[in-house]
């Protein structure tokens, strides 16, 4: 082992890591130690040393976005906030998954395969849902709104996975979008 090496094991040693949440939710690691130097007159000396790493994370308004019943040639809007609860700035992505609904996927659905029989089967079909913007950089504790159109192409159910991901997020956030194409017609509601 040559000294250098001896002295890089030497000089940080006895590390504390701590995990940390803060009043506002957001997460931390401190890193403490004592950085020892010894000199070549054999005096040594140690100094502390702290560091604080803010984890970044990416919060989502809601976990389902249910678009219910649409007619066909028909579009709805929805939309969600996605936002930063740290103190550092967050690169984002995001991109839609095509995915199977599950049979119990809405009331109105349910309700609408009791009293149709022209509904078609389940499909899985992203191109069916748009998002919009499609990636960013979101500033410190800021927020920002993601749409999302819905325009059924078929009397269908539809379902796919709004993932949201990052290069320093550990793990997509992860979003269930579902729809329903009808060819009922169906009375206009504000905000669909």
């Amino acid at each position: 082992m040559t000294a250098e090496q001896r002295a890089a094991d030497y000089c940080l040693r006895e590390v504390e890591v701590v995990h940390l949440t803060t009043d506002s939710g957001e997460e931390r690691v401190r890193f403490r130690s004592k950085l020892v130097l010894q000199y070549m007159d054999s005096h040594v000396q140690a100094f502390p040393v702290e560091c604080i790493l803010a984890l970044p994370a990416l919060r989502v308004s809601v976990e389902l976005i249910e678009f219910k019943q649409v007619t066909v040639g028909d579009v709805a809007k929805r939309g969600l906030y996605i936002s930063n609860p740290t103190i550092g700035e967050l690169s984002w992505s995001a991109r839609l998954v095509a995915r199977l609904p599950s049979p119990q996927t809405s009331v109105a659905s349910r309700l609408s395969r009791r009293r149709s029989t022209r509904l078609a089967p389940r499909r899985p079909d992203a191109a069916t849902f748009r998002l919009s913007p499609e990636f960013g950089v979101l500033a410190p504790r800021a927020r920002q709104h993601v749409s999302l159109t819905f325009a059924p192409a078929s009397c269908a159910l539809y379902s796919a996975t709004l993932e949201l991901s990052g290069p320093c997020l550990p793990d997509p956030v992860c979003v269930l979008v579902t729809g329903e194409g009808t060819h009922d017609e169906l009375p206009h509601m504000p905000g669909t």
